[in-house]
């Protein structure tokens, strides 16, 4: 059985931050915490210096909701960082619930994180809880002589159907010749931790596209240069496609208010049908500089 243990909401929210000025921070520092950065969460550093972010995602369907703060120091290091989440996907027979709570902290030896997910099927017609899985790991991320992430190494543990998986992993974190994040190689003993994810630029250096065999995001930019859209898909036993459109900025060019639309299929191959979900959700975040 595969497990999705990718944080996509991470992706849209988690967001490079600070700067520190040139005579607090070397230039060295500040551009290792900017790689650091965008190796965790996936966007690129802008010129502004906010130190908190809180960003929360809601659907007025109840179909998801999440709240994620973000805390960093004067040199854009990432101090600490949250995120809870629910899902809750709907069907005849019930209702599928998914949990996760996510965090990052900064350590002398790099950063760590504690990922815990559980997912429960609420049968309608006896109300009965039957748990479908749940994760528990740990990863610690390691610093060459950079200062920059080049490896992490965790361990976890899935309960699928009341029988336990230890899980144990190393991730690799590949950069180009121009310091970009060029891929992110993930080996474990489960299989469904597995994945090899390569990123692509644009001339400017902003990332386009972010691909792995179960998972695409695919970004856009206005004529200022600020991120308008986010699409990601993920393919698993359903094929999941989020699109964020960006409404409203920041002076700095941050994204405080989008739309998120979700488009949820299901096949049943008994059937030969497709089941399609879709749902709305708003995106607000607040910098605080």
């Amino acid at each position: 059985m595969a497990i999705k243990r990718n944080l996509p909401f991470l992706s849209l929210l988690f967001i490079y931050l600070p700067h520190g000025h040139t005579a607090e921070c070397p230039s060295q520092l500040i551009e290792a915490n900017k790689r650091n950065t965008f190796a965790l969460v996936n966007h690129v550093a802008l010129d502004d210096r906010p130190l908190k972010i809180k960003t929360e995602l809601s659907s007025e369907d109840n179909h998801i909701h999440a709240l994620s703060r973000m805390t960093f120091d004067r040199c854009g290091a990432l101090i600490n960082a949250t995120l809870i989440q629910e899902k809750n996907d709907l069907s005849a027979k019930g209702v599928t619930t998914t949990r996760t709570d996510f965090s990052i902290r900064k350590e002398d030896y790099g950063w760590s994180s504690v990922l815990k997910m559980d997912s429960e099927f609420a049968e309608k017609a006896t109300s009965k809880l039957n748990q479908l899985f749940a994760i528990n790991s740990q990863d610690l991320f390691m610093l060459d002589d950079r200062g920059v992430f080049h490896k992490s190494f965790g361990k976890s543990e899935m309960v699928i159907q009341n029988k336990t998986y230890p899980g144990v992993a190393t991730t690799l974190f590949n950069w180009d010749t121009d310091g970009r994040l060029s891929s992110v190689k993930r080996m474990s003993n489960i299989a469904s931790d597995r994945s090899n994810t390569e990123l692509t630029y644009d001339s400017f250096g902003r990332v386009i596209r972010k691909e792995s065999a179960a998972e695409k995001e695919m970004h856009q930019y206005d004529s200022l240069g600020r991120e308008l859209s986010l699409t990601k898909i993920t393919t698993y036993f359903t094929t999941e496609k989020t699109v964020k459109t960006c409404q409203q900025w920041n002076k700095y060019g941050r994204c405080i208010l989008a739309k998120q639309h979700m488009t949820l299929t299901i096949k049943n191959d008994k059937r030969g049908e497709e089941n399609v979900e879709e749902h709305d959700a708003v995106l607000k975040s607040t910098y605080t500089y």
